[in-house]
């Protein structure tokens, strides 16, 4: 309805960046970190080295601060603040991150860029954008799972079928088609026929 149009409900309403009550839409935030004037890129992360890149024209970023953030599986193990000195419009400088011991959880290096002074359209340490770079995956060995009241399996196998019986159920799979065709637990049967495949999405205007 801002440009004359009476209120309705066709094709991409509220679809913009903005919503009809001026609340921010998640794109709105993904094009807030493209059009990010500080861009950080990774180097050799297991060193803790990146990048920092200015995409302003005409200003240093001397006026921003850089937050780093260590975190192993929402833990967190370590932070830094620096500040992002004499790195000229339209250039690049190194920065080095001071990583902490890692342990075999997944750990992750989140970076959100900050402005130290307030201006027109935000206060001092404004988020201007935000970075994250995977630093290792999970390594710890997974403990086997072992129950106190686990029963063996028993399996059946014929010329067509295989069968798979536990404590109250009995699970058989063709062996033409490899899937189920019986499934039965505490005698009840919970299968009628083999399942099979199928997809169905209602037609929408783009489809026409």
């Amino acid at each position: 309805g801002d440009y004359g149009d009476y209120p309705n409900n066709y094709n991409f309403c509220l679809d913009g960046l903005i919503y009809s009550d001026q609340t921010p839409g998640p794109g709105l935030k993904e094009y807030k970190q493209v059009i990010a004037p500080v861009k950080i890129h990774a180097l050799d992360l297991t060193r803790g080295e990146l990048k920092v890149e200015n995409k302003l024209w005409f200003t240093t970023l001397d006026d921003y601060t850089l937050h780093a953030e260590v975190r192993a599986e929402g833990e967190t193990l370590a932070t830094q603040q620096i500040k992002l000195r004499d790195v000229a419009p339209n250039s690049e400088a190194p920065l080095q991150i001071t990583l902490p011991q890692l342990d075999a959880r997944e750990a992750f290096l989140n970076i959100m860029v900050t402005k130290d002074s307030r201006t027109r359209y935000s206060e001092a340490g404004h988020s201007i954008a935000t970075y994250q770079f995977p630093l290792k995956e999970n390594t710890a060995q997974p403990v086997p799972f072992a129950p106190n009241n686990a029963r063996p399996l028993t399996l059946e196998d014929d010329r067509l079928n295989c069968t798979v019986r536990g404590h109250n159920f009995a699970i058989t799979f063709s062996k033409m088609s490899g899937k189920p065709t019986s499934w039965q637990v505490n005698g009840e049967s919970l299968l009628t026929r083999e399942p099979k495949i199928n997809f169905f999405k209602p037609m929408i205007d783009n489809h026409k």
